[in-house]
């Protein structure tokens, strides 16, 4: 039986920066990766339709294949996708949730390190905006993360024509040409390796 603790951030405990055993890392590979690949699907959803949010009714079939890739779930596992209220809006979820062995719970933990804060959390059931850590395990248990919506493109707006000294107008001035290339980071960090994670409804079976 293991003590969680509500991690959120970078670790500073010594014992997070442990080395960890092989099933820890292949279920928090798996779980991370999960949330992951929901989080570019729902991206590319709420882009998409202009944020608003998947129906809770056939929501896999709404983000997978067109928006993303469906994840695999644990033995025993499922995933699950709901609707709630985060952060004072309307926000969705999704959730990893069955029975959890004592390092597949631990791994729920270490998880919180590659997602913003405040965005994952473990508990009893799906949908949870708080850490609730079971009595022992094996147990029925539940990881959600909340997913974070496309930011809505901004409103065109008319520019005012520009007027010479002579008194004609003239079109407004276009944006500066590129100059040269740009790159970017993307928002999620990588990881190395290989992979392994329901309470209601609108859940998908697990199995590897």
């Amino acid at each position: 039986m293991i003590l969680m603790s509500a991690l959120r951030g970078p670790p500073v405990s010594p014992v997070l920066n442990a080395p960890q055993p092989n099933s820890v890392v292949r279920a928090e590979q798996m779980l991370v990766r999960g949330f992951q690949q929901w989080q570019i699907a729902f991206s590319g959803y709420t882009a998409a339709t202009n944020s608003v949010l998947p129906a809770t009714s056939g929501w896999a079939a709404l983000l997978t294949p067109r928006y993303g890739f469906l994840p695999a779930a644990p033995q025993g596992q499922s995933w699950a996708y709901g609707t709630g209220i985060w952060n004072g809006a309307a926000s969705g979820w999704f959730c990893l949730s069955g029975t959890f062995s004592c390092a597949e719970a631990e791994a729920a933990e270490y998880a919180n390190r590659y997602f913003p804060n405040g965005t994952v959390f473990y508990n009893a059931g799906c949908g949870a905006t708080s850490d609730a850590a079971p009595a022992g395990y094996p147990a029925a248990m539940a990881v959600t993360y909340w997913a974070k919506s496309a930011a809505k493109p901004p409103l065109a707006t008319a520019s005012p024509p520009v007027t010479s000294a002579q008194g004609v107008a003239s079109a407004p001035a276009g944006p500066p040409r590129p100059t040269g290339r740009r790159s970017g980071k993307g928002f999620w960090r990588g990881l190395r390796g290989g992979s392994r994670g329901g309470f209601g409804g609108n859940i998908l079976g697990g199995g590897w």
